[in-house]
């Protein structure tokens, strides 16, 4: 896939979960399940995107907004990974931002994440904090940071 025309990044329909969990479990990530997606669909404050091919989930995004944002996945299928999908995802996710004045965004990731990292670097965010042996594995997490300008 060199061409991401084809690409189309919309709002995650309830046929789409599956598909959502199905590329989340693929990295043990572990962070959503089926139940959870559901409630939150039908509240204001979490959205989810999703990157298909021909109705087919090739990557999502999933966050948090009140006044700011807070990231909390984004994933693609292995298979179209490093193909600029993700920056997709991430751009859909800035677009919402200045639609609905939102100024900041917030993630974290792994420090051993190097691949995540340059991609949030890339996109415009910058390290602002880290927390240490926050993760099961006593990995620490940094705290990365985007401001929105309208």
């Amino acid at each position: 896939m060199d061409n991401l025309n084809n690409v189309c990044i919309c709002d995650l329909s309830s046929s789409d979960v599956d598909q959502v969990l199905e590329i989340e479990n693929s990295y043990n990530l572990n962070i959503h399940s089926k139940d959870s997606i559901f409630k939150e669909l039908n509240t204001k404050i979490f959205k989810y995107f999703v990157a298909k091919i021909d109705n087919k989930v090739i990557g999502f995004i999933s966050f948090s907004h009140t006044l700011d944002i807070e990231i909390e996945a984004i994933a693609v299928d292995v298979y179209y990974t490093n193909k600029g999908v993700a920056t997709l995802l991430l751009n859909k996710c800035f677009e919402f931002a200045k639609q609905n004045n939102i100024k900041n965004i917030f993630l974290e990731v792994r420090e051993s994440n190097q691949k995540a990292i340059n991609l949030y670097i890339k996109n415009g965010f910058y390290k602002t904090n880290s927390r240490e042996r926050y993760y099961d594995n006593l990995e620490d997490a940094i705290i990365f940071k985007k401001v929105i300008f309208w």
